[in-house]
């Protein structure tokens, strides 16, 4: 957590300087280009809203009438639109990006995870065959980003996150363990693994690799609530029902971890407790 605040605390500061130069000289666009960057990339570190969303894309639009070939310009615009839920306009930015820098693994990876991000939502819609072409869609711009760098450690990430969603669990498992291999501090990567695990009904090493996402990210609640379901397959009740209320701190709302701590409370043959659980979810 402490890196996220000087994380943030470093965004801010990029915003304030780039507003100056922006101010200083209106036409240096490379400052527009960083202040836009700058604006999205606290969307990690802190809450974001919609009008700083519009503002990056009034930027990165201002400085493609300037400068209509910056790939940068274009990358933003996808990732700005993708936080709307602009998913088509989004990927038709990305794809232009990733033309105008057919060699920057970057690109291909925003490309592949724009994809994917679609095909999520398919699957949200229960439209599986519309999802599974949008997974195939999304492989090859993450298989050419390891190709032009193994080391690109997202590529490895896209690429196992897609396999995961497509239910080829061994094919995932490699390449999430690939991805840890180059980066082994990225919290994602173990979470994958930990749910590969699950679905592979390898309960304890699906905790492992739980345990080693919550080292690098303590709050997560998602990885809370995958912990929390590997401890209840593993019949360890007791650590079980700690995850699911760790997953509901600070995320009252999340309805998956109610429905585990009522699963609990059935087993513990406590039905009234049960019930109360199902009801709050």
């Amino acid at each position: 957590m402490a890196f996220h605040s000087k994380k943030q605390e470093y965004l801010n500061k990029a915003v304030e300087y780039f507003k100056k130069a922006a101010e200083v000289d209106e036409h240096h666009y490379p400052s527009y280009l960083g202040l836009a960057w700058s604006i999205l990339e606290r969307h990690h570190y802190s809450e974001i809203h919609e009008e700083d969303i519009i503002q990056a894309i009034n930027l990165f639009n201002k400085v493609l009438e300037h400068l209509p070939n910056s790939a940068d310009a274009y990358s933003g615009l996808a990732s700005a639109q993708k936080e709307l839920g602009e998913h088509e306009l989004a990927l038709g930015n990305a794809i232009k990006a990733s033309q105008l820098r057919p060699y920057d693994v970057g690109y291909q990876a925003r490309v592949g995870f724009t994809y994917q991000q679609m095909a999520n939502y398919e699957v949200g819609n229960g439209d599986y065959l519309e999802a599974e072409k949008l997974y195939n869609l999304a492989t090859p711009y993450f298989s050419k980003a390891v190709e032009i760098n193994p080391k690109h450690f997202t590529g490895w990430l896209g690429l196992g996150w897609n396999s995961y969603f497509k239910g080829n669990f061994e094919e995932a498992e490699t390449y999430f363990r690939n991805a840890i291999r180059v980066n082994p501090l990225y919290f994602n990567s173990y979470e994958g693994l930990g749910r590969v695990y699950y679905k592979l009904k390898n309960y304890e090493k699906s905790i492992v690799m739980y345990k080693k996402a919550l080292e690098l990210v303590p709050t997560e609640y998602i990885i809370h609530d995958g912990l929390g379901w590997s401890y209840l397959k593993n019949n360890d009740l007791s650590n079980a029902l700690n995850s699911f209320q760790n997953a509901l701190t600070g995320h009252e709302e999340y309805p998956m971890s109610y429905f585990g701590i009522a699963y609990i409370y059935y087993k513990q043959t406590n039905l009234k407790a049960s019930d109360a659980m199902i009801r709050r979810a």
